[in-house]
């Protein structure tokens, strides 16, 4: 759903919210990735705050399901910003690097 017109951090724009189940929110990721089959029985919503370019400001994230009788979620929030300016990404040292 278009939402009202808003700012993230100074910058007009306008959310969008979409709605899902967890499963369906899920299921673009690898099977290895996804939680366990009694976490999937939820609810996921995710709000993208769009600026005038059609880029994302922020990103909010809450997924709700029951398991063992008991309601969980979690909250997750990205900002963006700098659209555009370089970006400069160092390397972790030797004992931050886990192989995979």
């Amino acid at each position: 759903t278009r939402g009202t017109a808003t700012t993230v951090d100074g910058v007009p724009c306008i959310a969008h919210t979409v709605r899902m189940t967890t499963a369906q929110y899920y299921s673009s990721q690898p099977a290895t990735l996804r939680p366990a089959a009694d976490q999937m029985n939820g609810k996921t919503v995710v709000t993208y705050y769009l600026d005038k370019n059609h880029l994302p400001r922020k990103v909010v994230e809450l997924v709700t399901w029951t398991a063992a009788g008991k309601r969980h979620s979690y909250r997750e929030v990205s900002t963006f910003t700098r659209w555009g300016s370089p970006v400069t990404i160092a390397l972790p040292s030797g004992a931050h690097i886990v192989p995979f």
